[in-house]
């Protein structure tokens, strides 16, 4: 449904060009495997040209990349503003293989939640938080690990942990990804640490057949790098998808004073 039915749409009414204005950054995989990115890609072998924004990410604090070594841990936090209701977050890595297990302790909060992963979403009680988790595996080959945090009376400031455990015997990177109900490019919900511009492609950029656009500089501070916020990098599967440039602030153009 939704916008997998308008592209659909689009090609039946003969539609030559498709330009996804929109990036989407949570509870996908980002490696190119959904049905709309494999859709896009479909079309794509057809001659539809679909060209999709990298999206605003790089410099919002809403992704981080980190390493659990084997046989250890890594503490992943990240802050809330009072007011929000809602959290949602999404950690990939790669190997599936890899144990890995999740424990989160809120602020002001004497108690940690250990959290289900299984691949129907699942209810924790952690505090006042109500926590639902889900883990899922691409066709790729990303494992990819949803969290939805809920309270209707409002998050209280403060840091909260996110716990990672390496249960194998081998290290593991992940890339997480973080928002929450402001649905904003930066601000409101953010990681502390970890933060990284890399990997901040959003989807449906990231699908194989789509001509992926960052954004570069028109003004200061230099005309023609690569914005500050811009998407970049590869996908989580290390591929380079990155296609083009487009200026990201207010163009001006000349005219005749005839």
């Amino acid at each position: 449904g939704g916008a997998y039915d308008a592209v659909a749409w689009a090609e039946a009414e003969g539609a030559k060009v498709v330009l996804h204005e929109f990036g989407e950054w949570l509870w996908e995989f980002l490696d190119g495997s959904s049905s709309y990115e494999t859709l896009m890609d479909a079309q794509s072998a057809k001659g539809i040209v679909h060209v999709a924004a990298a999206g605003n990410l790089a410099s919002g604090n809403k992704h981080c990349r980190f390493t659990v070594n084997a046989a250890s841990s890594k503490s992943n936090t990240f802050t809330v503003s009072a007011g929000r209701t809602e959290v949602y977050s999404t950690h990939l890595w790669r190997a599936a293989g890899n144990a890995l297990r999740f424990r989160i302790t809120p602020p002001a909060v004497a108690q940690s939640g250990d959290l289900p992963l299984t691949p129907a979403w699942t209810e924790t009680l952690v505090g006042k938080y109500n926590v639902w988790t889900r883990k899922e595996i691409s066709s790729r080959g990303t494992v990819k690990v949803d969290f939805w945090i809920h309270d209707g009376g409002g998050f209280v400031d403060g840091a909260w942990a996110l716990e990672i455990f390496n249960d194998s015997g081998a290290a593991e990177n992940l890339d997480g990804y973080i928002d929450d109900d402001t649905r904003s490019w930066a601000g409101g919900t953010v990681f502390t640490n970890f933060t990284d511009a890399n990997r901040t492609v959003t989807w449906p950029a990231t699908a194989d057949g789509a001509i992926s656009v960052a954004a570069y500089n028109t003004r200061d501070p230099v005309v023609g790098a690569l914005a500050a916020d811009s998407g970049r990098g590869t996908r989580v599967d290390g591929v380079s998808i990155m296609d083009v440039g487009a200026p990201s602030y207010i163009v001006y153009g000349s005219r005749s004073k005839n």
